[in-house]
């Protein structure tokens, strides 16, 4: 398993960056996006001061035991 430094406040319930997503799942961040576009990951738009569009994407990656 990759080794992935969680920095979402939200990680307890599964919802990662796309870039810890993408770290998780083991594609790239692109897919990411075409899968968030395409409906077929659930994904939720957030604030951040952080970011030059205002909000980050949060993805939900479920769990796996």
């Amino acid at each position: 398993m990759t080794d992935v430094t969680i920095v979402t406040p939200d990680v307890s319930t599964g919802w990662l960056t796309v870039t810890e997503a993408a770290k998780v799942l083991g594609v790239s961040r692109q897919r990411i996006h075409q899968r968030i576009k395409s409906g077929t990951i659930e994904a939720r738009q957030e604030p951040s001061s952080r970011t030059k569009t205002g909000f980050f994407w949060a993805v939900r990656v479920a769990a796996t035991p």
